[in-house]
């Protein structure tokens, strides 16, 4: 839990799923989240080797944020979390409905 727990980890693997992003990309990915916030997470995934970081030889400076393999091999537990929230979805709705979205 301490390498990928947490909302904004979470958020940033999953918004990597697709493809590499540069930073500005992955700030309107995650709208909710400060770019503060964004920037920390992003080194602790990087300090554990989820994501790795391509930076280009080009001015203005270019860089860009990819999952690495391990990083990828977490893609099951999100899908199980995203499955298990999708299933339960009613009984947090009745609970709290304006801190459930999608």
């Amino acid at each position: 839990m301490q390498i990928i727990g947490g909302k904004w980890k979470i958020c940033i693997i999953d918004a990597l799923r697709d493809g590499p992003l540069r930073p500005s990309e992955l700030f309107k990915a995650i709208p909710d989240a400060t770019e503060r916030v964004i920037n920390q997470k992003i080194k602790e995934l990087l300090n554990h080797k989820i994501i790795n970081r391509t930076i280009y030889a080009q001015q203005p400076p270019r860089s860009e944020y990819f999952l690495t393999e391990l990083g990828r091999s977490v893609f099951p537990l999100i899908d199980s979390l995203d499955d298990w929230g999708e299933k339960n979805r009613a009984v947090y709705e009745d609970v709290n409905p304006e801190n459930i979205s999608r």
